[in-house]
């Protein structure tokens, strides 16, 4: 007994042997839904694949090689990638970045940033910002 998921009970699954000897299961496993399995002769699941019966009813064939296949339905599990575009492939360099904006001037500061204001002295805020001039030399 190998578990290969859930059914529902829809129809009987389809098997067949390939020339390899692996058994190739397709089953109903919900609506609109097919599941796939391929088992070696060892018992181990060598692939698993789901299909939707939207388009075409999915169904295993023979092949003239002694190969089995699925034929019919679309490949939902595992997805296909799908194919790149040269333009996604080697898109166009980004535009380049825009100028940087000018710093806003400050609501508080009637003054440019380069400006000083022409009535004010530059000696008296100087002054007054520094230490005094008297030290203590201790003894």
């Amino acid at each position: 007994m190998i578990p290969l998921g859930e059914t529902i009970s829809t129809g009987d699954p389809t098997e067949m042997i390939d020339n390899a000897g692996h058994l190739h299961v397709l089953f109903r496993s919900g609506p609109r839904s097919h599941s796939y399995a391929e088992i070696d002769p060892n018992a181990k699941v060598v692939k698993r694949a789901i299909y939707s019966d939207m388009l075409s009813m999915p169904q295993l064939v023979a092949e003239t090689d002694g190969g089995v296949v699925v034929q019919g339905g679309e490949q939902t599990y595992p997805r296909f990638e799908r194919v790149m575009t040269d333009q996604e492939l080697k898109p166009p360099p980004p535009p380049p970045p825009p100028p940087p904006k000018p710093p806003k001037k400050k609501w508080w500061w009637p003054f440019g940033p380069s400006t000083t204001p022409t009535n004010a002295s530059a000696s008296s805020a100087t002054s007054t910002n520094r230490p005094p001039n008297n030290t203590w030399t201790g003894s």
